[in-house]
């Protein structure tokens, strides 16, 4: 199975209409392109005096362990700078604060790091060693895990950055990475200070107990270029700033509410076989992995109707859909594998069930068709 980026599927899977990609990945980036990218506003007073615009790398990652404060007794910058939908409220109240942090005696070397060991120890360490972050509040709702963090005196004359993070010694990506500065908008938010945030989707490691995190952070001269530290995996540019060797951050991180997984299940219809796979609902978000499955006369009897399968739809049990963040297509041997992201609209909260509904749409016309298909998602 392989992701799709250049226009592949006819030479690599001829029995798979075009007609069927094309139109899901039309209808993928319709339904996020306001969505899917967190998109920080720069005020112009940027050493370089641009305005730039600093994206999540990914989806991202780090956290920690504390005393969990009452809403109304500090402010709370992660409810701020984070858009939790209809979960909002209650995500803000599992925030925690003040997290311990320590530094480890061994660096991790990434999987990545280690192809090339002669770059990393070409690098040189860093002239002060005290730690580069202070982590000031972690949120983890069960999968979905989120960092605030401010530089240090020390972190102050780097730019930093991470692409992964190790839970309990066990190495995992993406990590998505937001660098902002005094004056940027994030979320419609007006900083007030430097800031780290980190955003890291855990939930297939299904964590019930404490557990504990390393962050590593990649750290760079500071050149007013703060993309640049993103990830470890960015292509090279020219005149790249200099990089020392990294920082570690240990952290554990508390979990103050386990995820509900619902069953897989496989619903078989007349048009086509649909998988459901990896349902997981958490306080900020529903995440799942949608299979389309066509034999070969499902497949010409597609070709032939005009229509187009959108990406389902969730309901919650009074018929309220969930507003769509973001969605990936992959394409199989003889169908198509969605994995998206939702809002969680109290999916799980107002029943037992979810409703998924399988759109189709006319390719020729303009508008939806009232060709659905509608199935009734039930928790383990």
């Amino acid at each position: 199975m392989k992701e799709y980026k250049d226009g592949n599927w006819k030479q690599d899977y001829p029995q798979m209409p075009d007609s069927f990609h094309q139109a899901l990945m039309q209808e993928i980036e319709k339904q996020t392109k306001k969505s899917k990218v967190t998109e920080i506003k720069r005020d112009g007073r940027r050493r370089n005096g641009k305005k730039r615009a600093a994206r999540w790398a990914a989806f991202a990652a780090a956290a920690v362990l504390c005393t969990v404060t009452a809403v109304a007794a500090a402010r709370l910058h992660l409810a701020e700078v984070f858009d939790w939908g209809p979960g909002a409220s209650k995500a803000e109240t599992m925030i925690q604060t003040e997290p311990e942090v320590t530094q480890p005696e061994t660096l991790h070397i990434s999987s990545a790091a280690a192809e090339n060991p002669e770059e990393v120890n070409a690098r040189q360490a860093i002239p002060d060693s005290a730690p580069l972050l202070d982590i000031q509040e972690t949120m983890f709702d069960g999968g979905m895990l989120y960092v605030y963090a401010v530089p240090t005196e020390n972190g102050k004359q780097y730019d930093l950055g991470t692409d992964r993070m190790y839970v309990n010694d066990q190495e995992v990506g993406p990590v998505g990475t937001v660098h902002g500065y005094p004056g940027d908008e994030l979320n419609g938010k007006a900083l007030d200070q430097e800031t780290y945030t980190f955003q890291a989707d855990l939930s297939a490691l299904e964590l019930t107990e404490a557990f504990e995190v390393t962050l590593p952070l990649s750290v760079y001269e500071k050149t007013g270029d703060a993309e640049k530290a993103l990830s470890e995996k960015e292509a090279a540019v020219s005149q790249r700033p200099e990089r020392y060797q990294n920082q570690d951050l240990n952290f554990t991180v508390s979990v103050p509410e386990t995820m509900d997984r619902f069953a897989d299940q496989t619903f078989v219809c007349e048009e086509f076989t649909l998988e459901v796979t990896q349902f997981c609902v958490m306080t900020t978000a529903v995440k799942a992995v949608f299979t389309y499955q066509m034999t070969e006369e499902q497949q010409a009897a597609y070709q032939a109707s005009g229509e187009s399968l959108g990406i389902p739809v969730l309901k919650n049990a009074r018929g309220e859909a969930c507003k769509m963040r973001q969605a990936q297509l992959l394409d199989t041997e003889n169908g198509v594998q969605i994995t998206a992201e939702y809002e969680n609209n109290e999916i799980g909260e107002t029943g037992d069930t979810c409703t998924i509904l399988s759109e189709a749409y006319n390719r020729f016309q303009e508008g939806r068709t009232a060709a659905e298909s509608v199935f009734e998602l039930k928790q383990q």
